[in-house]
């Protein structure tokens, strides 16, 4: 089911969420190590939500966006400090090259960021993140390992009762294709680094500590 976020909480004692209106942005931390991914669209909302975390946003080193859209992009500023990254696919929709949706665009970033290919690792300190393009809701939409545990898809897919489900067409730029990416993700479970996965985390619909088992469907 689409929009149903989870409080502002620890998850595990590595993953927190924030609650923002109708989306959760995600943030990982090891030792001194701290990154977020996506950066929420209102901006109080996300503060508090840091203070209640006990967590500064300046001691954010690195901000994965899953993909361009407001909700998951706008609050970019309130991570001062980080160096952000984002699917190369995803440039065209920045910088106006193509629509995001019929004659609508979405808006440039507010800060320059690193673009980064499918499978591309980067380190943050003690964190591994590795890159998956995850296309299909946007033509950049990337899906980010965290630690090869935890994988966070943005809006790459839906759960619904820990089945993963396709995000409904109407806010899709290309549904064959977000098809296709999550048939193609369930095959990946099968062999590393994906098949050592424990968390799967969306934007909008919650997430699951079985994400083999909810993947399980896709494979058949």
């Amino acid at each position: 089911m689409l929009f149903i976020t989870t409080p502002t909480r620890w998850i595990t004692p590595q993953v927190a969420c924030i609650s923002n209106v109708m989306v959760n942005l995600f943030l990982f931390r090891k030792g001194d190590d701290l990154i977020a991914i996506d950066a929420g669209f209102h901006e109080g909302m996300v503060r508090h939500g840091l203070k209640k975390l006990g967590l500064d946003p300046l001691a954010v080193t690195k901000v994965f966006l899953t993909h361009s859209d407001r909700d998951h992009a706008a609050c970019v500023h309130v991570f001062a400090n980080a160096v952000l990254y984002m699917g190369k696919a995803e440039s065209v929709l920045v910088e106006r090259k193509a629509e995001r949706f019929k004659k609508r665009f979405n808006e440039p970033l507010s800060r320059a960021y690193q673009p980064v290919s499918d499978g591309e690792r980067i380190s943050a300190g003690s964190i591994t993140v590795q890159a998956f393009a995850t296309p299909g809701h946007t033509t950049g939409s990337t899906s980010w390992l965290v630690d090869g545990t935890c994988l966070f898809v943005g809006d790459a897919l839906t759960l619904s009762f820990g089945k993963v489900h396709i995000t409904p067409s109407f806010i899709n730029m290309d549904t064959a294709t977000h098809r296709k990416t999550i048939l193609a993700l369930a095959k990946k479970t099968k062999f590393k680094p994906l098949s050592n996965m424990k968390w799967l985390f969306t934007a909008h619909s919650g997430y699951t500590g079985k994400p083999l088992k909810a993947l399980e469907r896709w494979l058949r």
